[in-house]
């Protein structure tokens, strides 16, 4: 059972070291092994007040229980703990317990337990409860003088002063069981997350990644430790920093990654979060594309009465000036003229507009010229009217002492574009 239960803790211990992932608080050299230190506790005591036997029971903060046995049959000491122990009436004032001769025992009387401790030649005993800061019991010593032997008040002193310095090591192991312990939870923590997670200390050098970061490296985690974050990544990280930028993974692939970085509280550095966003950028262009499309054909769709409407007046007044040939007067051939024009320039103004309409509004085509609001809105008008479906009438005014915009044609086309067809989709049927 004693060698289970080292096994147990030392191998947890051992398995934690081997895949750390991070620098942890100073913890003691050796591998924790309260099972040892108390194995060497007993014996200790055993040589130091001679004629004894001694029964140690340990109870970890986690539940975990162990029993350790110098001198008496396994099977006693199994019962013998929970029975003398000064735990049995809630003392932990520090107290020692002491029993001259077990035949006054009033406890023991009539017991088996009694007459086991005489078979085995026990004349007394004395007992003390280990206690952490006075408050939380977590532990049992007895402490049984054989037939013949004596330990005096001295030696009883001695014995709780090497129980308080075994109750030291105890809760120095449990310490650090626990911060290994926390230090495996927070290193789960950190690999459930679906970003790339790095820890940044106060110099600027990485103390921590979780898988993903290092996978997004191309990596290994222990290559990542201690080295600076600019030198890693290629890039300098403020506090509060949030931004879009371009990074090159670990298999030389460049891709859009959204970077955040917020401060650890008390100043233990910063956490900062990275994620590849470029399919998502990726599949946004292509529903844009798709909606770009869907508003061309929308509109597409109601162009060709449009055109008609216009052709046909346009063939009348060709086909009068082919009619009347060589009869017509200045002033009516002009008319015709000016119509056909006029025509002629309505459909241009559409084909513009088409035009505008076709171009992405997130290229660089005309970035950085300058728009006539005017002009602008004389071509768009007739195409964007088409948007409304008849379900509204557009009235709009421009002046036109405006200044020029900063804008892109085809990329106010398409705002106002969005603005209608979403007005129009709004609208309630039949109103």
């Amino acid at each position: 059972a004693h060698a289970a239960a080292h096994s147990r803790c030392g191998g947890a211990a051992h398995g934690h070291a081997a895949t750390r992932a991070r620098p942890l608080p100073p913890l003691p050299s050796a591998t924790p092994d309260p099972v040892g230190h108390s194995i060497s506790f007993a014996d200790e005591l055993v040589a130091m007040l001679g004629g004894v036997g001694v029964v140690l029971e340990v109870v970890a903060p986690s539940g975990e229980r162990f029993l350790v046995s110098r001198g008496m049959p396994c099977g006693l000491a199994e019962s013998v703990a929970p029975m003398l122990s000064p735990n049995r009436t809630g003392t932990l004032d520090g107290r020692i317990d002491v029993v001259e001769d077990i035949d006054e025992a009033k406890e023991l009387a009539g017991t088996l337990l009694h007459e086991s401790l005489r078979r085995a030649g026990v004349r007394g005993w004395f007992s003390m409860v280990l206690a952490t800061d006075g408050e939380q019991s977590c532990g049992t010593l007895v402490v049984f003088v054989r037939n013949g032997a004596s330990v005096d008040a001295a030696g009883r002193e001695s014995a709780q002063q090497l129980m308080r310095r075994l109750l030291i090591e105890l809760e120095r192991n449990w310490l650090a069981a626990a911060v290994h312990a926390g230090a495996a939870r927070f290193e789960a923590i950190l690999d459930s997350l679906p970003d790339a997670v790095a820890l940044i200390a106060p110099d600027g050098r990485v103390s921590a990644v979780n898988a993903i970061c290092a996978e997004f490296l191309g990596m290994q985690r222990p290559a990542v430790m201690g080295r600076s974050f600019t030198e890693i990544f290629g890039i300098e990280v403020t506090a509060h920093a949030s931004c879009e930028i371009m990074m090159r993974r670990g298999d030389g692939a460049q891709v859009s990654v959204e970077l955040s970085a917020r401060p650890i509280d008390g100043g233990h550095g910063s956490v900062v979060t990275m994620r590849d966003i470029t399919r998502s950028r990726a599949a946004e262009a292509r529903l844009r594309e798709a909606d770009r499309l869907a508003m061309i054909g929308t509109i597409a769709a109601g162009l060709g009465h449009d055109m008609n409407n216009v052709l046909l007046p346009i063939r009348a007044h060709l086909n009068a000036i082919g009619a009347g040939k060589g009869r017509l007067r200045a002033g009516p051939l002009e008319m015709h003229l000016s119509q056909v024009r006029t025509g002629l320039s309505y459909l241009q103004n559409l084909a513009d507009s088409l035009h505008s309409l076709a171009l992405d509004p997130e290229s660089d085509v005309d970035a950085g010229g300058l728009t006539d609001l005017g002009a602008w809105w004389r071509k768009s008008r007739p195409i964007l009217e088409k948007t409304l479906h008849r379900r509204a009438q557009l009235d709009s005014f421009v002046d036109e002492s405006t200044p020029e915009i900063g804008a892109p044609a085809h990329a106010l086309t398409r705002a106002l574009l969005n603005l209608l067809v979403n007005a129009a989709e709004a609208m309630p049927d039949g109103r």
